[in-house]
């Protein structure tokens, strides 16, 4: 923490009087990272915690929301290596095939709830599971991971809610709840703790001619799908429906 803006006690208090939400990123680090400074070096921990690539390795199939290259080249004392890079150059993937890596983030998640976190958001989620040749988005290894910290989280804070970022459509968003847990007739949404940030429904709708805008976060509302099966709502025809285009003072509207 920056020390001219508080310590970890301050957290704590903070807790005490609110429901904390923090990010725990998984996906990657950032260059400056000093696991990646160890990986450069060759020195542990971090000298195994990323994904090195064959340049010539053919990864047609992986789905990620970037046009910029997937291998990021870095020069290191064992020579130039070439390590995966979902997001950017300056934001470096993390290898989970290595129990390392897991077994320091679970670390992180049981500290963030020792310090009051109620909410603990699983940024980029989606991308965490690297495999060669399948799309790297959704793969079951992934929601294995998922399944794991919600199962820690029940044991340590069982009120704490596992908040996950997957700004896909809803077929592909609906998998974080756990479909075993729907599958039951009846079964109700409450009964599921994990919860989806972004998803393509507009379950709630926003103010009127307000329309939410894609943002950092990863909240996004896809028009096409909701204006086809609800041409009124959509319009603007229907009482608190949606109606374009996006009101410049609405706060929802702002937030990107």
């Amino acid at each position: 923490m920056n020390a001219e803006l508080g310590d970890w006690d301050d957290i704590q208090r903070l807790g005490r009087r609110f429901d904390l939400g923090v990010d725990l990123v998984l996906n990657h680090v950032s260059r400056e990272s000093l696991w990646l400074t160890d990986y450069l070096a060759g020195s542990q921990p971090g000298r195994d915690y990323f994904i090195e690539m064959d340049p010539d390795t053919d990864l047609s199939a992986v789905v990620r929301p970037r046009s910029s290259p997937l291998l990021v080249k870095v020069p290191t004392r064992r020579g130039v290596r070439h390590l995966w890079a979902t997001f950017s150059e300056d934001q470096i993937d993390l290898n989970f095939a290595n129990p390392d890596v897991l077994l320091e983030f679970i670390g992180i998640l049981l500290f963030y709830l020792d310090q009051g976190a109620r909410v603990i958001r699983l940024d980029a989620i989606a991308y965490l599971w690297k495999q060669v040749v399948t799309s790297c988005i959704h793969l079951p290894q992934t929601h294995e991971v998922v399944r794991l910290l919600r199962t820690i989280i029940d044991h340590v804070a069982p009120d704490a809610l596992l908040l996950t970022e997957t700004n896909v459509p809803h077929e592909e968003s609906i998998s974080y709840f756990g479909l075993d847990r729907l599958a039951a007739p009846g079964a109700g949404m409450h009964r599921v703790n994990t919860i989806i940030e972004s998803i393509r429904l507009i379950w709630r709708p926003p103010a009127r001619g307000c329309i939410p805008r894609r943002g950092a976060s990863g909240l996004s509302v896809s028009p096409a799908a909701p204006a086809a099966a609800h041409p009124d709502l959509w319009r603007g025809r229907h009482p608190g429906g949606l109606a374009t285009p996006a009101c410049p003072k609405c706060p929802r509207a702002a937030a990107s």
